[in-house]
């Protein structure tokens, strides 16, 4: 008697299927980076809406108690005892790395229930942003493309020194914000975007030569930002 042999077909993906397949990858893959894109887009408007809120607050206790947060002489009289007195300079004093009227700003805020949040005045206690690791202070800056004044401003945290010091943005992302809020120039009007120090890629000059341009072919995480109070 003759065997009867079996022979399997293994039967491959047609270029049909293939196309089908490769069609549904990209669509995954456009879509997650679409995905992306968008939540990006929003972090970045949320600065605005951030930017905006935090200097209504300010103008608001401004208003009601004549001097401003972190600066109020008799803080611990109008808000509390464990409110920090200021020094009434009508500067919010910069203090690198140290508690002072900068990081008091926000205690004051909180105290008299102008903004959300429990602050201590300690250096690591501040308003968060929604981009992860992004953090809001507030003090008087000099000769920031010549303007002086008291400014917000925008930096990530330095876990080595516990400080919101670090670059938080790349420049299509301070540009953005820039033209929200502003002129879209990093070098002029409100807003004002500039290098950390001793490393370029924001924008072409450091904010001490007068000048600098938003650098946006850079996608590297390299902008700091400034936001000036006006009164």
């Amino acid at each position: 008697m003759h065997k009867t042999s079996s022979i399997k077909i293994k039967n491959g993906f047609s270029l049909l299927e293939l196309s089908i397949v490769l069609t549904i990858i990209g669509l995954l893959v456009g879509g997650i980076l679409v995905g992306r894109a968008l939540i990006r887009a929003s972090e970045v408007r949320s600065v605005v809406s951030d930017v905006n809120r935090l200097k209504t607050e300010i103008s608001t206790f401004r208003l009601k108690y004549g001097t401003l947060p972190g600066d109020a002489i008799n803080a611990s009289t109008y808000l509390g005892g464990s409110a920090v007195n200021g020094n009434n300079n009508s500067q919010i004093d910069y203090l690198l790395g140290l508690p002072g009227e900068e990081y008091y700003a926000w205690q004051h805020l909180a105290l008299a229930k102008m903004t959300a949040g429990d602050y201590d005045g300690s250096t690591t206690n501040l308003p968060k942003s929604r981009i992860s690791n992004g953090f809001y202070r507030i003090s008087y800056q000099t000769n920031v493309y010549g303007k002086s004044g008291n400014m917000i401003s925008f930096n990530a945290l330095n876990q080595t020194f516990s400080l919101a010091h670090d670059p938080i943005l790349n420049p299509a992302d301070a540009h953005s914000i820039d033209g929200k809020l502003d002129d879209g120039l990093a070098d002029k009007g409100r807003v004002l975007a500039f290098n950390p120090e001793g490393v370029p890629g924001c924008v072409t000059n450091d904010y001490t030569a007068g000048s600098g341009d938003y650098i946006l072919t850079n996608n590297s995480v390299l902008c700091k930002m400034f936001f000036i109070l006006e009164y």
